[in-house]
Protein backbone atom coordinates (compact mmCIF):
# COMPACT_ATOMS: atom_id res chain seq x y z
CA UNK A 1 0.00 0.00 0.00
CA UNK A 2 2.65 2.21 0.86
CA UNK A 3 4.01 1.80 -2.97
CA UNK A 4 0.62 2.98 -4.15
CA UNK A 5 0.94 6.22 -2.43
CA UNK A 6 4.52 7.18 -3.69
CA UNK A 7 3.04 7.87 -7.85
CA UNK A 8 0.25 9.65 -6.87
CA UNK A 9 2.26 11.68 -4.37
CA UNK A 10 4.22 12.25 -7.81
CA UNK A 11 0.91 12.87 -10.18
CA UNK A 12 -0.02 15.29 -7.35
CA UNK A 13 2.91 17.37 -7.78
CA UNK A 14 3.45 17.02 -11.74
CA UNK A 15 -0.08 18.48 -11.37
CA UNK A 16 0.96 21.32 -9.23
CA UNK A 17 4.13 22.46 -11.38
CA UNK A 18 1.87 22.26 -14.02
CA UNK A 19 -0.33 25.00 -12.66
CA UNK A 20 2.07 26.79 -11.34
CA UNK A 21 3.90 27.05 -15.06
CA UNK A 22 0.47 27.69 -16.28
CA UNK A 23 -0.06 30.33 -14.05
CA UNK A 24 3.25 32.16 -14.81
CA UNK A 25 2.52 32.22 -18.55
CA UNK A 26 -0.96 33.46 -17.64
CA UNK A 27 0.65 36.44 -15.70
CA UNK A 28 3.28 37.20 -18.29
CA UNK A 29 0.41 37.29 -21.43
CA UNK A 30 -1.35 39.44 -18.84
CA UNK A 31 1.30 41.87 -18.66
CA UNK A 32 0.95 42.19 -22.31
CA UNK A 33 -2.41 42.01 -22.93
CA UNK A 34 -3.81 45.69 -23.43
CA UNK A 35 -7.51 43.60 -22.95
CA UNK A 36 -7.09 43.53 -19.48
CA UNK A 37 -4.73 46.76 -19.27
CA UNK A 38 -8.00 48.58 -20.37
CA UNK A 39 -9.97 47.35 -17.37
CA UNK A 40 -9.92 48.54 -14.30
CA UNK A 41 -9.69 45.63 -12.87
CA UNK A 42 -6.57 45.06 -10.42
CA UNK A 43 -4.25 42.03 -11.73
CA UNK A 44 -5.86 39.16 -10.20
CA UNK A 45 -4.32 35.79 -10.17
CA UNK A 46 -8.33 34.37 -9.84
CA UNK A 47 -9.03 36.80 -13.28
CA UNK A 48 -6.28 35.01 -15.54
CA UNK A 49 -6.92 31.19 -14.07
CA UNK A 50 -10.84 31.89 -15.22
CA UNK A 51 -9.84 33.05 -18.53
CA UNK A 52 -7.48 30.09 -19.23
Amino acid sequence: MGSNKKPERFQLNAGIQLIIRDYVLANQLLENDYLFQSNKHPKNPLVVTINF
